[in-house]
């Protein structure tokens, strides 16, 4: 048997999410159909290391989502490959946070949004420090020897084509616009239905569940708490109205609070996404 050839030194990029800024859809919708890069996804994360250290391609691409362990996960990676490629996604930070909050609620979290981030006393589910946006650019430069490529969620959604040939520029691959579907890969629940979940949680005390760290166990440890959160929150779309009250989700001033205290950290994320040197070239087929 003829040995494949070991590349020595393979080029390496390492998109780090954060979550709720369309990583599932770039992991299962775009990465794949990724060409002339192999595509190491987020589920083979735990053995990326090893993966790339073999060498059998000459460039790869991890993705991985952090939020709360972004810094010791980036730096965990980096001590491997300091010269690896990083790329960032970042949304506005009032629309992320309120996006995180309606995950969390549809997953069991049943307090109030200043329940959640507190950017008064700091005493929420969330810290203020996971709205540092521009600390986290930092890190990435701090870590790696190459500058990150750094993007917004709303060029996703505004121009589609425009951002997945940035990012696959930058990671000098080519795609087949045919392999690649633009709708969205989830559908957000209705507000409605999240009020609904929140308010049985509540009533029955049941938290966001923990799960093993072991893939096999946490996959049937979810099977019960995945029937219940759809029974819950399905049966939300026949409950009436009125038994919710007129509460808001998420009140409106409080996520104006959140826009009004990081509107210069995200200042600092776009004048750092403008003036950084990108060599961005079309690459779509």
């Amino acid at each position: 048997m003829t040995d494949i050839p070991r590349i020595n030194k393979p080029e390496v990029y390492f998109h780090v999410g954060l979550g709720k800024v369309a990583s599932k859809y770039l992991q299962h919708g775009v990465f794949p159909h990724f060409r002339n890069i192999h595509y190491i996804p987020t589920r083979l994360f735990y053995r990326s290391v090893s993966d790339i250290q073999k060498g059998l391609h000459p460039s790869y691409l991890v993705s991985r989502e952090f939020d709360t362990q972004f810094e010791e996960e980036v730096r965990k990676f980096a001590r491997h490959f300091p010269d690896a490629h990083p790329i960032l996604l970042l949304r506005r930070h009032d629309d992320w946070i309120a996006s995180q909050y309606r995950r969390f609620a549809k997953n069991g979290f049943y307090q109030p949004f200043n329940r959640f981030i507190d950017p008064e006393q700091d005493q929420g589910h969330f810290g203020m420090e996971s709205l540092a946006f521009y600390q986290k650019i930092e890190i990435l430069k701090e870590c790696f020897s190459n500058e990150p490529l750094v993007l917004i969620y709303d060029e996703l959604q505004k121009s589609p084509w425009e951002f997945i040939d940035k990012m696959a520029a930058y990671c000098h691959a080519v795609y087949d616009k045919n392999d690649i579907r633009l709708e969205r890969r989830h559908t957000s629940y209705a507000e409605k239905q999240i009020r609904w979940m929140q308010l049985v949680n509540r009533r029955l005390n049941i938290h966001e569940p923990r799960y093993t760290k072991v893939p096999v166990l946490k996959f049937f440890q979810r099977i019960p708490h995945l029937l219940y959160r759809y029974l819950v929150l399905y049966s939300g779309l026949l409950v009436p109205s009125s038994w919710l009250g007129n509460e808001p989700l998420i009140p409106p001033g409080e996520l104006e609070r959140i826009r009004e205290l990081t509107s210069e950290d995200w200042a600092r994320c776009i004048y750092y996404i403008e003036h950084r040197p990108s060599p961005i070239a079309h690459v779509n087929m």
